[in-house]
């Protein structure tokens, strides 16, 4: 019983660290792409005032 329990808390941490590393990519990624959509409505904003 005890080594199917620290399995389970094992995996669990697991799991945990898992969703925290893929949380921070996914607000990672979303901010770089904030960050290039602004970057390209500067660029056009350039072009309109040539």
């Amino acid at each position: 019983m005890d080594t199917d329990y620290t399995i389970l808390v094992i995996l669990t941490y697991i799991m945990i660290i898992i969703g925290g590393v893929a949380g921070i990519g996914l607000i990672v990624a979303f901010f770089r792409k904030l960050e290039k959509i602004e970057s390209k409505d500067k660029l056009e904003e350039e072009k309109l005032d040539d």
